[in-house]
């Protein structure tokens, strides 16, 4: 007779339910395109016509699927918190208190770290453990950190790294965002060329210009299914706390050492591939 497998007694810090909308986004090193995360999905997002005329040209799929040399890290097993680009087929992701450097050329790398270890600087600030966006800067080797209704700009070149100036209201740093849906706080954006950006939040976007603080906004404030109509039918996405095709596709929910996030036992992670198995075996 089979032994009846039983549910490990250890809980599971599995989040309830929950829609995403774009919770991370950055810059491709392909003209005109973006990557957007909704949730542990991401979409190729081409921004190159207008922004009325902007689409989704592949996806939504996997993080693991695009990202495959990220397997077996928790980057792709749950929700990004922010990511920008930092280079030619180079960006950072954020994770809670962790953050990747990935190079995602045909000779793909990544460096993963806590946040304080890869920023020494943000020890002791808002951003040492949590960041809710990144963007991006003009100026090379610079972006911009965002938490809560607060903002900083940082140079994370090797030679000049440390915070430039200091942190601020969002409002402060870009006067346009004042009195908006932003000036409170950001979910993602992207740079989509010198002193231009798209940004989300939840459910709404806008495509503005930072040059001049005077410069209005250059579309208006819409609903993010009013921009790019092929979006409307991926957003929202639904989340169930820790992601299922992760263990599907072979990734493991650990953590590497030294991260605060919880290690599953060997238990735990047999119990979630049966899982697995029951919902997604054909």
């Amino acid at each position: 007779m089979q032994e009846k497998l039983q549910v490990p007694t250890a809980n599971f810090d599995l989040e309830n339910e929950y829609d995403s909308y774009i919770n991370a986004a950055f810059r491709s090193s392909k003209q005109g395109q973006a990557y957007l995360f909704i949730g542990t999905e991401y979409v190729v997002f081409d921004y190159s016509q207008a922004p009325s005329q902007a689409e989704v040209v592949k996806g939504p799929l996997p993080i693991c699927n695009g990202f495959p040399f990220l397997k077996f890290t928790f980057f792709v097993d749950y929700e990004l918190d922010a990511a920008f680009g930092s280079g030619e087929n180079e960006a950072i992701f954020f994770f809670r208190d962790e953050c990747a450097k990935i190079n995602y050329s045909s000779n793909p790398s990544y460096d993963i770290k806590k946040i304080t270890e890869m920023f020494p600087f943000l020890q002791y600030t808002l951003f040492e453990s949590d960041i809710d966006a990144a963007l991006e800067s003009w100026k090379s080797n610079e972006a911009f950190l965002f938490k809560d209704d607060q903002c900083v700009c940082i140079n994370y070149s090797s030679d000049n790294c440390g915070l430039v100036g200091t942190i601020r209201p969002i409002a402060e740093f870009f006067p346009i965002l004042k009195d908006t849906f932003f000036d409170s706080g950001i979910q993602a954006g992207f740079m989509t060329n010198c002193y231009e950006v798209v940004l989300f939040k939840k459910d709404r976007w806008a495509w503005i210009k930072f040059g001049s603080p005077t410069r209005r906004f250059d579309t208006p404030l819409l609903h993010i299914g009013q921009m790019c109509p092929s979006l409307r039918n991926i957003l929202p996405r639904q989340n169930s706390g820790l992601d299922i095709h992760g263990i599907h596709c072979g990734c493991v929910p650990n953590p590497p050492t030294g991260s605060r996030r919880r290690i599953y036992s060997d238990e735990e992670v047999e119990w979630l591939r049966v899982l697995c198995w029951l919902f997604f075996s054909p």
